[in-house]
């Protein structure tokens, strides 16, 4: 596939916003503990409420990607990051902050299972790690700025800030704005996403869900002992086997791995009975 420059710097724009968000989050944690006035256990329940989205989200977004295609799958991420951040920014109470960060955490999980593959494919496999160093050179520019950015909109006072604070943000409380802040970054890029052109993406046997998914095997095609090669050659099952003689006071242990050979019975283990058919000869001319 040609290389998209574009859609490389989409991606490294994602790379920003993931960090941006994500770097912000974190020094919100105790300023939401402080409003809400939350003991230590009902704030532990907020980053654990971001990372278990990741934990929850990981696989089953592999098997979303697969089945919706990368296009509708980011933006399906990222209206989740809206959804979570507007709704706590139109209801700052401490159970949508849980939610928010739930939901916004689902979908910068799938974003991270999405954009991985997605660089290789629109830059080029021969340029991938240079733009995954890109990448994470994006990620650490957007942790530095982040900090700027928190205290610019909580300390700065201007016209336009004071009129978001007065007509926006709830209850007096504001640092709410960041959420907003978080909603205008996420439809700007819901926007964009929705007339990029993003091309379809051929996974790597490493990047996909399971080892049913990689070897795409149903019952007719699988490997019987009428024909135990009938796989694609980087399909076939590895041949093993190990074991150790004399039975009686083992001297000798010999393992073999034969790649792509089929069943160990059939390969492997053949290879290994000759091995000790040679140990034991040896031994017994050297008795």
């Amino acid at each position: 596939m040609k290389r998209n420059n574009f859609l490389v710097v989409m991606i490294l724009v994602i790379w920003f916003v993931i960090s941006f968000v994500t770097n912000i989050l974190g020094p919100l944690m105790p300023i939401i503990i402080q409003t809400y006035k939350l003991s230590l256990t009902m704030a532990a329940f907020l980053p654990f409420s971001f990372f278990l989205a990741y934990g929850i989200m990981s696989i089953p977004a592999g098997i979303l990607i697969e089945k919706m295609g990368e296009k509708k799958a980011m933006l399906l991420a990222f209206s989740l990051n809206l959804a979570g951040s507007a709704a706590f920014a139109i209801n700052p109470l401490y159970s949508t902050a849980l939610g928010s960060l739930f939901v916004i955490g689902l979908g910068m999980a799938m974003l991270q299972v999405i954009i991985n593959p997605l660089m290789r494919t629109a830059g080029g496999e021969e340029n991938f790690a240079f733009y995954s160093v890109m990448a994470q050179l994006t990620f650490g520019l957007a942790s530095f700025i982040s900090p700027f950015v928190f205290t610019y909109l909580l300390h700065q006072n201007n016209a336009f800030l004071d009129y978001i604070f007065n007509n926006l943000v709830q209850n007096n409380l504001n640092w709410t704005i960041l959420y907003w802040l978080f909603t205008l970054i996420f439809i700007v890029i819901i926007l964009v996403i929705a007339f990029l052109k993003i091309p379809i993406v051929k996974l790597n046997d490493d990047e996909k869900t399971g080892t049913s998914q990689v070897t795409k095997l149903n019952i007719k095609d699988r490997e019987d002992s009428a024909n135990p090669n009938s796989r694609e050659y980087k399909y076939r099952d590895h041949s093993l086997f190990a074991g150790f003689g004399p039975v009686e006071e083992p001297k000798y242990a010999v393992a073999v791995v034969a790649e792509h050979s089929g069943p160990g019975s059939r390969v492997a283990a053949p290879i290994a009975s000759s091995m000790f058919d040679f140990l034991f000869k040896k031994r017994i001319s050297n008795a």
